[in-house]
């Protein structure tokens, strides 16, 4: 009975030894551009429930899909209104050559107001001068001081002559200003044409730039980092790569994965790896060569 007991005993612990499963090894490194592959130490190597993998991959799916819809059409929608700008800027670039070239700017209310003053001023200094030129006919040159006697009409009108001359010095003056901020107004009419020119420009260059931005963030959905960059499972199991990169899972599960990831400051990259175990004694292998890359179909 003793020995039937013993018996027994063994083909239990034999049981329980064949059941146990087999530790999985493997190693993590990357290749470098002359091909030479560098193990990386203290990697989090985690085994995770398959389940849990699949179902933040899924969701990561659905959201890379309503996110490319929305892209696609805000794309589409800016297009649109890049064509329209892109119109318009050369519309009012040949517009402003026209306008130019034929001086239509001298229809300006601004132009048209200054040129108006600066011909009454002309007449009424063209008056004066007329004024001018009629008491000096009839009462000579004004006289000099203390020269002479002369009749409070002719002392009246050398008066009104010398106002009159100095009424023409101002206006002489005004005008000169008026000539001044003509070709101001000209150069501003022109300044304020071009700015237009380069306003109309500015809004096509911007909505280059938001179609940039919307593209890079179409291609962003098509990244390792959008899939996985966010994902932190609950490990069944978590161990670190020694110094040659190797690592060891211990405790392998039925429907398990593998994942992983690195950021290599050097090189500014990042890689993830979420594999499925390895077929029994054989060792695993993660490198730049199968880590995740594509998206999901």
């Amino acid at each position: 009975m003793k020995l039937l007991f013993l018996i027994l005993m063994a083909l239990a612990a034999v049981s329980l030894t064949s059941c146990k499963p087999t530790p999985i090894t493997g190693q993590i490194f990357i290749a470098s551009s002359s091909g030479i592959a560098t193990p990386i130490q203290n990697v989090q190597i985690l085994l995770i429930d398959s389940k849990e993998a699949d179902d933040f991959l899924n969701g990561r799916k659905l959201e890379s899909q309503k996110q490319t819809s929305l892209l696609a059409a805000q794309i589409e929608q800016l297009k649109t209104e890049r064509n329209a700008a892109e119109a318009f800027y050369a519309k009012i670039t040949v517009s402003n050559s026209v306008y130019l070239a034929s001086r239509t700017f001298t229809n300006d209310p601004r132009y048209v107001t200054l040129v108006d003053e600066s011909n009454k001023k002309v007449q009424t200094m063209q008056t004066l001068t007329n004024s001018i030129a009629a008491l000096k006919s009839k009462y000579g040159e004004p006289p000099q001081i203390g020269i002479g006697h002369y009749t409070q009409e002719q002392l009246n009108a050398f008066t009104a002559e010398t106002e009159d001359a100095q009424r023409i010095k101002s206006l002489r003056e005004r005008t000169r200003q008026i000539a001044n901020e003509l070709e101001s107004l000209t150069r501003k009419i022109q300044n304020e044409k071009n700015t237009n020119a380069v306003t109309a420009k500015q809004k096509a260059d911007d909505i280059d730039d938001k179609v940039k931005a919307a593209n890079d963030s179409l291609a962003s959905l098509k990244t390792p980092y959008f899939y996985l960059g966010g994902f932190s499972p609950k490990p069944i199991e978590m161990l670190l790569t020694d110094d040659k990169g190797n690592f060891v899972i211990n405790q392998p599960k039925s429907h398990a994965k593998i994942f992983a990831k690195i950021n290599l400051e050097d090189s500014k990259s990042s890689y993830y790896w979420l594999v499925d175990l390895p077929t029994q004694g054989e060792k695993l292998s993660l490198s730049d060569g199968n880590a995740f890359k594509e998206p999901l179909q």
